[in-house]
């Protein structure tokens, strides 16, 4: 334990046993035992003793030192990874009602790939639409689940003007009554 000469003096405590006159002294500290001084030993081997002074700040010591003892761990994130992190960390939020709103990640050049999605999303609504000509109960459910997911803000309705940037359309591809004998659809898209 290294303390500093300041405090030493407040650690010792009043017993002291001296236990010959070439021996050691025990005293006593707030800690317990100590000991120390000379000890006879037949052999006589050169000693060398090393006492170190410093001014700094004991706070700063501690400090540098579990700095050094720190174990760093390299990213293995890839590029893509470290970008998808740093979108999360400066995008995400909390709203009012206390959800997450986050920001999804995505590529510029891969969107732009994707192409005009409006004949493909009209086509597959289409085919809900006749599956629903069989199933009036499953297109009632569905008009809910959808009346429900606007509402919440998950979509919104486009209108018939071209759309500026890269647009992509989505419409369910499915939709299925998550238990027989309640009224729940899950859309999938």
């Amino acid at each position: 334990m290294i303390i500093g000469a300041e405090v030493y003096f407040d650690l010792l405590a009043s017993g002291k046993k001296k236990l010959s006159e070439d021996g050691p002294t025990l005293q006593e500290t707030v800690f317990g035992w100590i000991i120390s001084g000379r000890v006879l030993d037949q052999i006589r081997t050169p000693q060398t003793s090393t006492f170190i002074s410093s001014t700094v700040n004991l706070q700063e010591l501690i400090a540098k030192f579990w700095e050094l003892e720190a174990c760093y761990v390299s990213s293995t994130y890839s590029i893509e990874e470290t970008a998808c992190e740093e979108l999360f960390e400066r995008t995400t939020i909390r709203d009012s009602e206390g959800r997450f709103v986050v920001t999804l990640p995505k590529k510029e050049t891969t969107i732009s790939k994707l192409g005009e999605s409006k004949t493909l999303a009209l086509r597959r609504f289409t085919r809900l639409e006749k599956r629903f000509d069989s199933s009036p109960e499953l297109k009632a459910t569905y008009s809910e689940y959808i009346h429900e997911y606007q509402l919440l803000g998950h979509m919104k309705e486009v209108d018939d003007e071209p759309c500026i940037g890269a647009c992509v359309l989505l419409a369910s591809s499915r939709c299925v009554k998550t238990r027989q004998h309640d009224n729940k659809a899950s859309c999938c898209f």
